[in-house]
């Protein structure tokens, strides 16, 4: 699909938005991958994460669900931005590298399973089917609308495989010399659920806001299913500060059921912590 990364140069002139389901924007600071510091993903240029301040220790006991993806790591060389210095950037997305079609990517392991759940380039730059893969073997596709998948998650959930995606829908990319680049974008929680037959349920929207909204991952526990998700009004996932935020932004969790057909459904789901990391104490 391409390497999102974010810009090292601030201040760069403000983009018009253009119109995408309440003119949701997002600044490429947003989609920086776990993928990214893979061999070929940029140049040295572009190796910017944003941290607005670190995270202080907390002696909060980790609770159930309540983890961000562990696949986003935050360099402790990166360059300290603030919320002013992306408010006067203005937003921007660039997609960087994007792979020959056909192209097999890890998008992420499932602990417990033994396939992975990949991306496979397809003819349209930045656009990405989604499958499962054990090893090199052969790629099982889900029934899933090509689109930019930023990140995934997968329990095993009553005997099913439950599988939720952020996945990005763009519009009006403009080639750059090394990948496209845009300013406006729609993030959405997609999810669906693999049957002990081998049968996929219907994919569903499981968190869908005018703000962006950034998968955490799912958590299978005592009989519950839970979803864990980020709220982000600035459309950027990386910058982990509550400052300059309203106090809706954070992480938040909802129930996950799944129907008889084994499609899921979430919950509005309750804020469980604001936009911030919380290092866990063992």
């Amino acid at each position: 699909m391409g390497v999102y990364r974010p810009m090292a140069v601030l201040n760069q002139p403000r983009l018009a938005p253009r119109p995408l389901k309440a003119q949701r924007v997002l600044s490429a600071v947003a989609l920086l991958l776990a993928v990214a510091a893979a061999k070929g993903c940029g140049d040295d240029r572009n190796n910017t994460a944003i941290v607005d301040e670190p995270p202080a220790p907390s002696t909060d006991t980790p609770t159930l669900g309540v983890d961000p993806l562990p696949s986003f790591a935050v360099p402790t060389d990166a360059r300290r931005v603030t919320v002013e210095d992306i408010i006067d950037r203005g937003p921007y997305v660039r997609c960087v590298d994007p792979p020959a079609a056909g192209t097999v990517t890890l998008l992420a392991a499932i602990d417990g399973f033994d396939q992975d759940i990949v991306t496979v380039a397809t003819e349209e730059p930045c656009r990405t089917a989604v499958g499962l893969r054990s090893g090199t073997g052969p790629v099982t596709m889900l029934p899933l609308e090509p689109g930019g998948y930023y990140n995934a998650s997968a329990v095993n959930h009553d005997g099913s495989l439950v599988i939720a995606l952020t996945r990005l829908e763009v519009q009006d990319w403009v080639p750059r010399q090394r990948g496209m680049e845009s300013n406006t974008v729609d993030p959405a929680i997609v999810g669906l659920s693999l049957a002990p037959d081998g049968t996929f349920s219907e994919p569903t929207v499981l968190a869908d806001l005018d703000e962006a909204v950034w998968l955490g991952r799912l958590v299978s526990s005592g009989g519950e299913l839970a979803l864990t998700w980020w709220r982000d009004s600035l459309f950027e996932h990386m910058l982990f500060t509550p400052r300059g935020r309203p106090a809706t932004d954070g992480l938040y969790r909802s129930r996950v059921t799944l129907d008889r057909t084994g499609a899921p459904s979430a919950d509005a789901g309750e804020q469980i912590r604001d936009y911030r990391l919380l290092r866990p104490t063992q």
